[in-house]
């Protein structure tokens, strides 16, 4: 009877064991293999911004953002169409950016600003895009001086992220994006506030071209933020470490 017992409980305790969502994905299985996690995490906050005729477009951004941040009114936001006649119902029939624009609420607004504002970050087209190609050095420092507390805002929120999720199996790339957009959602609110009701205090930049120890790089497209010469954001790296997960190596892409 001793034995039977311990038996039966054992199985309760197996399956009460697996059936939170949370204990099963943190579960490993013979066929995971394990994914550097922040390049994937980038692609999701990148998938949230609308794009305009296949772009960016920093204008709408801006509107948006100034809106949700509560810099703006509806009037304000709703008003920039107008002036720049942009018909947001007729725009919609053909291009998925308006289209998300004309039916979003304001919370999926405010997502895609903080993924906007975010993923600004990822990529050298994405940071110095609206520059002019014949900026000076002395001019880019300023820019990117100005712009380091709203990347350290960003890389915060990604480290948190990456931590959080550091070591979980998830049975699919798609059940982890949904994790992600999920987790970033709930950051995004706080993101924009930092970006926009701040002050915040600028060093000057030392004759190497770092601010308070900071630095950046650019190498195929891809930005590199560094802390005293460790990678604090870029190649796969968030403040100077690579986190990972694990997926069903059936589920990843083939190409």
């Amino acid at each position: 009877m001793h034995t039977k017992s311990c038996v039966i409980i054992g199985l309760l305790l197996a399956t009460t064991l697996l059936t939170g969502c949370e204990k099963l994905t943190s579960l490993l299985h013979i066929n995971d293999v394990k994914v550097n996690s922040l390049p994937l995490i980038q692609q999701q906050i990148i998938s949230q911004v609308p794009l305009f005729k296949g772009e960016r477009d920093k204008a709408i951004m801006d509107n948006i953002c100034a809106y949700v941040s509560g810099y703006n009114n509806k009037d304000t936001y709703q008003n920039f169409y107008i002036i720049h006649n942009l018909d947001l119902q007729t725009l919609a029939k053909g291009d998925n950016g308006y289209r998300f624009i004309a039916t979003a609420d304001k919370n999926s607004l405010m997502t895609s600003c903080a993924a906007y504002i975010a993923s600004t970050f990822f990529t050298q087209q994405a940071l110095l895009g609206d520059m002019p190609a014949d900026i000076s050095e002395n001019h880019l420092k300023i820019r990117l001086m100005n712009l380091t507390p709203i990347a350290l805002a960003t890389i915060k929120v990604l480290a948190e992220i990456s931590a959080e999720t550091q070591g979980r199996s998830y049975a699919s790339l798609e059940e982890f994006k949904k994790v992600i957009a999920r987790r970033f959602r709930a950051e995004s609110e706080t993101l924009i506030a930092k970006t926009f009701n701040s002050e915040f205090l600028l060093a000057d930049y030392d004759s190497s071209g770092r601010e308070n120890g900071y630095s950046y790089s650019f190498d195929k497209g891809q930005v590199g933020i560094y802390l005293y010469g460790d990678q604090w954001l870029g190649n796969g790296k968030i403040m100077g470490t690579r986190y990972f997960i694990y997926l069903n190596s059936s589920q990843l892409p083939t190409k």
